[in-house]
């Protein structure tokens, strides 16, 4: 196995976001010594790794590469969505994602609800979907996550609420006041609190639920 197949595993392996040969030299060495690819002092690994990555790098990229290459001909780019380098011309190549991982691909965004039939002009559903979680496609988004147009968010924004339909949790606009729980007096943020007063009356504003009770004392309101 020659050295740049070795360091092009662990590059992946480690999901190096950017190939820059003096930050990463002393850690990719790091690997090198350690599973014992290369066997002599730590000092002549900096070497053969620092030579090894010059590879990978951009420093011997073709101008029409951008950059980002696994050789030094026009033919060795890596695909557009690739960062940080790649071991081939595939999107699936890539040591990392510029935008999306949809299943070692990546991609510069991941399957949409819906895609666009030039034969009928119309929206049609696509079976392939997928939400974006973070910086990856998934099919499902996690069970503490809500699903917001096409990602997953931890919780809907402020002018829309969550709902459930066909098992799946998701956000949808409010059509007049969003429902809003706050705390009651003595629980959570107001566990403190002893009545409904001037310094935390704002906490109550458009809530449509109370979880605890509220205690009201008429000169705490004013004042």
């Amino acid at each position: 196995m020659t050295c740049l197949v070795i360091i092009q595993q662990i590059c992946k392996t480690i999901l190096i976001t950017y190939m820059d040969a003096l930050s990463l030299k002393h850690s990719v060495c790091g690997f090198v010594c350690l599973f014992g690819f290369y066997s002599q002092s730590c000092f002549s690994c900096y070497i053969v790794v620092f030579c090894c990555l010059s590879a990978v790098t951009k420093t011997v990229c073709a101008e029409q590469c951008d950059g980002r290459c696994f050789g030094p001909w026009v033919s060795n780019c890596c695909h557009r969505e690739c960062a940080g380098g790649c071991s081939g011309p595939k999107d699936t190549d890539c040591f990392a994602c510029t935008n999306f991982n949809d299943s070692g691909a990546c991609v510069t965004q991941c399957p949409q609800p819906f895609v666009y039939n030039p034969t009928t002009f119309q929206l049609e559903s696509n079976p392939r979907a997928k939400y974006t979680y973070g910086a990856f496609c998934v099919k499902k988004c996690p069970h503490n996550f809500v699903v917001d147009h096409s990602s997953c968010v931890r919780a809907c924004p402020s002018n829309k609420m969550e709902v459930e339909q066909n098992r799946i949790k998701m956000c949808i606009a409010c059509t007049d006041i969003c429902p809003k729980a706050c705390d009651g007096i003595g629980t959570a943020s107001l566990q403190s609190a002893q009545t409904v007063d001037s310094s935390n009356i704002e906490k109550f504003t458009n809530c449509t639920k109370i979880n605890g009770n509220l205690v009201f004392l008429i000169t705490g309101i004013k004042g």
